[in-house]
C-alpha cells in the first residue's frame, strides 16, 4: 500500500520496525509525492535506520513535519538526516527529542559534535528557511551543544516554538516553559518579543522578570544579539568570545539598567565605541 496509496500522513510509531523496517519506509517515500507528515517515533532505527531513511526523504519536497523522536540517533545519524535536507523543501516542524544526537557510535564511546555542527549549519543556511518548530529534549544536549545551537539561533529566527517552548499570545501572557531554559532557549524567548505586536509584547514584558544576567558566551554568534537588550531587568551580560564584530552602541546606550557588559576574547572587536565606555557602567574587554 505504501508503495500504490498516495498519504497526506503517515504515522508509524512504536511499531518497533528497526533498520530494516525503517529501510523498507524509506524505499516508499519516492512514490509519497503529496506526504506532509511522517512521524516515526519510537522505531529503534539507530543509525543505520535514520541513513537509510534520509535516502528517501531527498525525494519528499511536501514534508511539513518529521518525527523521529526516541530513536536512539546519534551524531552520525543526525549528520545523515541533515545531508537529506535540501534547499526547497518545506520542512516546518522537526521533533528529534529522546535521542543522543552528541554521542558518537557505539564503537567510538564519548562525546561527538559533528552532527550538532552540521545541524547548525542547515539552520544558518537557506535549507532550513522553513523550520519553525524544534524540539530536541533530551536528546543529549550538553553544554557545548547548547551554546552551538544558540549561535545558530542568532542567525535563524524564524522559530515560533523550541523545545516545548511556546511564546504568549494576545489573549494567554504567560509562557509555557515545561523546564528550566537553555542558552538558545533563553534567546529564542528574547526573539519571540521582536516578533510580536507591540501591545502583547510589552504586556509580557511587564510579567516577565525572571533574568536580571545572561550568559551567552562561547556561542559562537556572528552579531549581537540586541533581543536581549528589551528585557528591562537585564543588569549583566556576558558575551565573551563570540566572533561578532559590531556593538550596537545606541541601543546599548539607551539602555537604563544594564551596568556589566563583558567582551573578554571578542577578538574580531577592535574596541568597544567610546559612547559605551561613557556611559557609566562596567564594560570590560581583555
Amino acid at each position: 500500500a505504501l508503495f500504490h496509496t498516495p498519504l497526506r500522513e503517515l504515522n508509524l510509531s512504536y511499531n518497533f520496525l528497526g533498520t530494516e523496517g525503517v529501510t523498507v519506509i524509506s524505499g516508499a517515500l519516492p512514490f509519497q509525492t503529496s506526504l506532509e507528515t511522517l512521524i516515526l517515533s519510537g522505531n529503534e532505527m539507530g543509525v543505520a535506520g535514520v541513513k537509510a531513511l534520509s535516502i528517501g526523504l531527498r525525494t519528499v519536497t511536501m514534508l511539513g513535519t518529521l518525527n523521529l523522536s526516541n530513536n536512539s540517533i546519534t551524531s552520525d545519524g543526525l549528520e545523515a538526516l541533515c545531508s537529506a535536507w535540501k534547499v526547497g523543501q518545506r520542512l516546518s516542524k522537526l521533533v528529534l527529542s529522546k535521542n543522543e544526537l552528541t554521542w558518537a557510535s557505539k564503537a567510538h564511546q564519548g562525546h561527538d559534535y559533528k552532527g550538532i555542527k552540521r545541524f547548525c549549519v542547515q539552520l544558518r543556511s537557506g535549507r532550513a528557511s522553513f523550520l519553525t518548530c524544534l524540539d530536541m529534549r533530551d536528546s543529549g544536549m550538553d553544554v557545548e551543544a547548547n551554546r552551538m545551537l544558540t549561535g545558530a539561533l542568532c542567525t535563524h529566527n524564524k522559530l515560533t516554538s523550541l523545545n516545548g517552548i511556546n511564546p504568549p499570545r494576545a489573549n494567554k501572557l504567560k509562557w509555557d516553559i515545561p523546564h528550566p531554559v537553555e542558552h538558545g532557549e533563553l534567546l529564542f524567548m528574547v526573539q519571540c518579543f521582536s516578533n510580536m505586536p507591540a501591545p502583547t509584547a510589552q504586556a509580557v514584558m511587564l510579567g516577565w522578570n525572571l533574568y536580571n544576567s545572561m550568559d551567552l558566551s562561547h556561542c559562537g554568534l556572528l552579531r549581537f544579539p540586541e533581543e536581549i537588550l528589551q528585557i528591562q531587568t537585564l543588569e549583566d551580560v556576558d558575551l565573551s568570545h563570540n566572533p561578532f564584530s559590531i556593538l550596537p552602541h545606541e541601543p546599548l546606550c539607551a539602555t537604563t539598567t544594564l551596568t556589566s557588559l563583558l567582551l573578554m576574547g571578542c577578538s574580531n572587536l577592535c574596541f568597544p565605541p567610546q559612547a559605551v565606555c561613557q556611559r557609566g557602567g562596567q564594560v570590560t574587554m581583555l
